[in-house]
């Protein structure tokens, strides 16, 4: 009875692992599938030379930079550490931005309605390639530009102003605009808090 059980289980173990031992199977065969297809000396005479250089001097990576031409190395290394040193900055950066979060939480609050976007005076060029919005966003300046702006049939109107410009935009809109903004961009301890954005979400509840 144990001699079957354990034949059982080892059975399911192998359908369970299958996949892997077909993909590792194959892998091996495709390593050694072309093993010797190509001449070990042939018209290109550096094949030869590249192999007892690797051989000699146990260097089986950078061989043929190093042959041959002795600054690529150099180069790559240097190349490889400016990626490295870039990619870590990105990540530190990521964790430190604040306009693309708010631009982002523009677009999630706003997906499931056809929005307008409008800025209040200047508009922010980094922010309009966060939106990414398909309609042509309007500059506002003027009460009744944001009265027409509010008015559009789009389901959701968005107002994007700088924090300095907020008591402007409430009293441009007479009413039609909450004190409170909707969404609000991330300011850090060391950060001003007049250079950041805030928006406001219109939504028009009969559409």
């Amino acid at each position: 009875m144990e001699r079957s059980t354990h034949g059982v289980i080892e059975a399911e173990t192998i359908c369970d692992n299958a996949p892997a031992i077909v993909f590792w199977t194959a892998a091996i065969a495709l390593s050694f599938w072309y093993l010797g297809a190509r001449e070990l000396w042939g018209p290109e005479e550096r094949w030869a030379e590249i192999v007892r250089e690797m051989h000699l001097t146990g260097g089986y990576f950078h061989y043929l930079p190093s042959l041959f031409f002795p600054w690529i190395p150099l180069v790559a290394a240097s190349l490889i550490l400016v990626g490295g040193i870039v990619i870590w900055q990105q990540g530190i950066m990521d964790t430190y931005r604040t306009l693309r979060p708010f631009a982002l939480e523009i677009r999630r609050q706003t997906q499931d309605h056809t929005a307008e976007i409008a800025f209040l005076h200047p508009m922010e060029k980094r922010m309009l390639f966060y939106l990414d919005s398909n309609k042509p966003t309007r500059s506002i300046q003027t009460a009744d530009e944001l009265e027409d702006f509010l008015g559009s049939p789009a389901e959701a109107k968005v107002v994007i102003s700088s924090v300095e410009s907020h008591e402007q935009l409430v009293s441009l809109g007479q009413g039609k605009i909450s004190p409170e903004a909707t969404v609000k961009e991330r300011i850090h301890p060391w950060e001003t808090q007049k250079k950041k954005y805030e928006a406001w979400i219109v939504a028009d509840a009969a559409k």
